[in-house]
């Protein structure tokens, strides 16, 4: 006997995990292996209520989420729910994008959800959702081709912390690594490093 595939929409799939975490700084969603042959999705909840790295969420009975992608058939994925304290902080492109940002993440643009979700559709359709235009054989060529696309799509400041967008963009660049890292610091990071150096203050003029 066949057993029958639950499915949620992602609406409704977005709704679960908020009321499951009370704050949440970043939603990332990877779409594997890439957004123009997207098999599976992986979301990333990035949150100070979770208790590691990776704390898998159980926050629907459904197996596959459904995604409207306007006039062609809807897409029926399966996925998974991962919340983390990790750092937030994702560059956008053909593996993942994010969804949603909060209004108070330091060196980020805050992204609603709702306007997140509309990008995510765009790029599973084939549309990019920087200029329109009609993706016709893989995002990677796309974003190669049109290096503006890719930065308009970027939620995260990388001309606020010193770097050249043109150092991000670029995979073979050597200080990309140290953009990337970079671009994932948050402000609650901030803060907790601040509260360090005003500790070692305190207590070296004590001593």
């Amino acid at each position: 006997m066949t057993q029958k595939t639950e499915t949620i929409d992602i609406e409704s799939l977005f709704e679960n995990i908020c009321d499951r975490v009370d704050y949440i700084a970043e939603v990332y969603v990877a779409h594997l292996p890439s957004a123009s042959e997207v098999a599976q999705l992986h979301i990333t909840v990035h949150t100070g209520d979770a208790d590691s790295r990776e704390e898998y969420l159980d926050v629907t009975t459904a197996d596959k989420v459904m995604i409207d992608i306007g006039d062609a058939e809807p897409h029926l994925l399966p996925f998974d729910v991962m919340a983390t304290i990790g750092l937030a902080g994702h560059l956008q492109g053909i593996e993942g994008t994010t969804v949603y940002v909060a209004d108070n993440i330091w060196g980020a643009e805050a992204r609603d959800l709702d306007v997140g979700l509309s990008i995510l559709r765009q790029k599973l359709a084939g549309t990019c959702p920087s200029c329109g235009g009609t993706v016709e054989e893989s995002f990677s060529d796309h974003y190669r081709d049109n290096r503006t696309c890719q930065e308009l799509e970027q939620v995260w400041d990388c001309i606020s912390w010193g770097f050249d967008p043109e150092i991000v963009r670029d995979s073979r660049h050597p200080r990309r690594w140290m953009a990337c890292a970079t671009l994932s610091v948050r402000r609650s990071e901030m803060v907790f490093i601040a509260d360090i150096v005003i500790f070692w203050h305190i207590w070296t003029e004590a001593e």
